[in-house]
């Protein structure tokens, strides 16, 4: 809402690089995240058969995914507000037919787990 992105393009910034730039910032934000919560649930005892790996390339692929769709989701709004709330209204709806599919599980047929 401060124009900062085009200012920058103004000043002679490409697109490109304001975006990579954003995805850096939050990528690096994630990874040392990951990287808290990797050494948290392993040496907690909360993972106790899961490699330090796995967890930590599961954790950052998730995040990559994450930046991902706050990329995707922020093209559509000018003013930030509005986008906040629409995405964590998405964000949420993303992961409700997991829920509603894991707590149908014991009702469901062979066929419909398919």
């Amino acid at each position: 809402e401060l124009r900062l992105k085009e200012v920058m393009t103004v000043m002679g910034l490409k697109d490109g690089v304001h975006w990579w730039g954003w995805g850096i910032t939050l990528f690096s934000t994630a990874t040392v995240t990951n990287i808290l919560l990797v050494l948290i649930l392993k040496y907690g005892e909360i993972t106790i058969f899961t490699d330090v790996t796995i967890l930590f390339v599961l954790l950052t692929l998730f995040s990559l995914c994450n930046v991902a769709t706050c990329f995707l989701i922020s093209v559509f709004f000018v003013q930030s507000k509005l986008a906040a709330v629409v995405s964590a209204v998405a964000f949420y709806s993303m992961y409700l037919p997991y829920t509603i599919a894991s707590l149908q599980e014991e009702n469901m047929d062979f066929w419909m787990k398919l």
